[in-house]
């Protein structure tokens, strides 16, 4: 049985179908050559919408997870990729990560697969509410219903416009060929900065307020951003240290701890200690 939610969804990508069709239909109308027009205008409204990060990790891995489950059960499609959100998250986070590491090693060189922006793209990606992500994924599944509605036709050459974009799906094939044997998540990164910050008498929302907490924190991080409000950095800490859930954070807590038992920083390992029992209690 279809929930509001479900209905809502719905509707909105009907109207995205309504919409994009019309404009489409109004398009062709007014070209020369229709036959052009047609493979042109598929293109750029129902390929290459440019509101959909079709180049994104985020929302490659999204838009495929909903796409799975929308082919098993239409009607519960949008709240079962949402229970796995957190999931598409830390592995978002994992890619993030190693495309950081590809970033600034490039710096002394040249790279041009990467850039800035790519990054701040994923971080506002990740910061998105369940509201916003909808909104997507409403908009992607009426330009795949379009693409089926319209299909391509093979014959046009677009003059190299139709050629793919360079596959940005995972950096983890553009990762400089070394070993690591320390790696870590952005969550385990900013829980270790927390911690570390808690420890120095500095916690949010009472030390300083949260924004310039996180500005801060961004900081130490080197995490690059234009507003801090829309960074996931922001929106964590604002929750810190229960950004995750009760099993992941207990995971994350143990692996870093471990990092300040090594550096003998025994104020963190307390005040982690005292969270570590805390998750296990609810875990119960």
């Amino acid at each position: 049985m279809n929930t509001n939610k479900d209905n809502d969804f719905d509707s909105t990508v009907e109207a995205y179908f309504n919409l994009l069709q019309f404009t489409y239909e109004v398009q062709i109308s007014k070209a020369d050559n229709k036959k052009y027009a047609r493979a042109h205008f598929r293109l750029i409204l129902f390929e290459k919408h440019p509101k959909l990060p079709r180049d994104s990790f985020f929302f490659d891995m999204l838009s495929k997870l909903f796409l799975h489950n929308y082919r098993l059960k239409r009607d519960s499609a949008l709240i079962n990729t949402f229970d796995q959100l957190y999931i598409i998250r830390e592995r978002a986070e994992l890619e993030l990560s190693l495309l950081e590491e590809i970033y600034y090693e490039s710096q002394e060189g040249s790279h041009a697969l990467i850039q800035s922006n790519d990054i701040e793209k994923e971080y506002y990606l990740l910061s998105l509410d369940w509201h916003e992500l909808t909104d997507l994924l409403a908009l992607f599944l009426a330009t795949r219903k379009l693409m089926v509605t319209y299909p391509k036709d093979e014959t046009v050459n677009l003059y190299g416009l139709n050629e793919p974009l360079n596959d940005k799906t995972s950096y983890l094939k553009a990762l400089p060929k070394k070993d690591h044997n320390h790696s870590f998540t952005r969550n385990q990164q900013l829980l270790a900065v927390y911690y570390l910050l808690m420890a120095s008498e500095i916690k949010p929302r009472k030390s300083a307020d949260i924004t310039k907490y996180a500005e801060l924190v961004n900081l130490i991080m080197g995490i690059p951003f234009t507003s801090i409000q829309n960074t996931d950095t922001y929106k964590k800490l604002k929750k810190a240290p229960l950004f995750l859930k009760d099993k992941f954070l207990l995971e994350n807590l143990i692996f870093v701890q471990e990092y300040f038992k090594k550096a003998n920083f025994s104020r963190a390992v307390d005040l982690i200690e005292i969270e570590i029992a805390r998750t296990k209690r609810e875990l119960q």
